[in-house]
């Protein structure tokens, strides 16, 4: 048996500012300071073709945004709060402190089992996975995605689910996931809690395609994606239509980027569209306004989107020091 013991802690600090028209500054003034540490040691073992994975996480948060779910109960606004399990199959988190600035976090972000063959890889437990090609906004990608603003985006919240994937003779690969959750005002294991989903990954050409199935939250989903060299850069993109209980509903994501070398530091560069088909059309950001979209108060709640418009452009630009 092999096994692997390893960890990090890392410091953040953020601060945010409000302009006078918004509705945050009767409750925190024109600005607002947030300071967390979070440290997480990881544990693996492995023999033969079985392996186990567990990460612990210690978060120490002080916020004054956290002020806002008290004082603002009921907001259709996305608001700052402590990780909890609620709606996960398993309660893996403890939490005290005041809540109302101050909490501290014990948890399990990881603890899942895995056995792997040549073709094929199955894994039961916490963890979490990535999928889509947007590299800003990705509305493929609905479970546990990053906030498009995050700063520390290298783990993302685990679920507990059972994974499993395939892998053909041609490179191509099949993955499927079942994610269990628990409906957070009754407790208990819910069906429409819950996600079932599928993802075909293949080669075409000197390209990449995606194609997805999925039954998320009582919703229907289907995906394209892909990417795809175009002269010397990369061209990313995704396409998903959910059927809603109210509607059908169409996002889009797509994006070039593109490396070089300037003044001897290498370079990278990144410009991305990205259409919510569950936001908010003509600037309507009211309260009332807000509560007339259901779908996307749900999907800001659980932690799947994070705007309210429809249309955003996204730029970046990395260099070498």
């Amino acid at each position: 048996m092999t096994t692997s013991l390893g960890g990090h802690s890392k410091l953040q600090f953020t601060a945010g500012f409000y302009p006078r028209d918004s509705v945050f500054r009767d409750l925190l003034g024109d600005h607002a300071v947030d300071a967390s540490v979070e440290t997480r040691l990881k544990f693996s073992a492995s023999r033969a073709r079985w392996d186990l994975k567990a990460d612990y996480q210690f978060i120490a948060v002080h916020a004054d945004t956290l002020r806002l779910a008290a004082g603002l109960p009921g907001s259709p606004l996305p608001l700052s709060t402590v990780i909890n399990d609620d709606r996960r199959w398993w309660n893996l988190t403890t939490a005290f402190g005041d809540r109302k600035t101050t909490a501290i976090i014990n948890r399990l972000d990881r603890l899942s089992v895995g056995y792997t063959t040549e073709r094929t890889a199955w894994r039961f437990g916490r963890q979490a996975i990535s999928w889509g090609n947007g590299l800003v906004f990705n509305p493929m990608d609905v479970f546990n995605p990053f906030d498009p603003a995050a700063v520390d985006k290298e783990y993302k919240t685990g679920d507990d689910m059972l994974y499993g994937q395939y892998l053909f003779s041609n490179g191509d690969d099949l993955q499927a996931v079942a994610v269990v959750r628990r409906d957070p005002l009754t407790g208990r294991v819910e069906q429409d809690q819950s996600s079932l989903a599928g993802k075909y990954h293949g080669f075409l050409g000197g390209g990449e395609f995606d194609l997805l199935a999925a039954e998320h939250f009582g919703d229907r989903i289907l995906g394209l994606g892909g990417n795809v060299s175009l002269g010397g850069a990369v061209w990313r993109g995704d396409l998903t239509w959910t059927r809603t209980g109210r509607d059908d509903v169409w996002s889009a994501v797509t994006s070039l980027s593109y490396s070089w070398t300037w003044g001897g530091k290498n370079v990278s560069g990144l410009i991305e569209y990205y259409y919510n088909g569950f936001g908010q059309a003509g600037g309507a950001y009211s309260a009332d306004e807000l509560l007339d979209n259901p779908d996307l108060l749900r999907r800001l709640e659980r932690g799947e989107l994070f705007t309210l418009a429809r249309h955003y452009l996204g730029a970046s630009a990395t260099v070498e020091l």
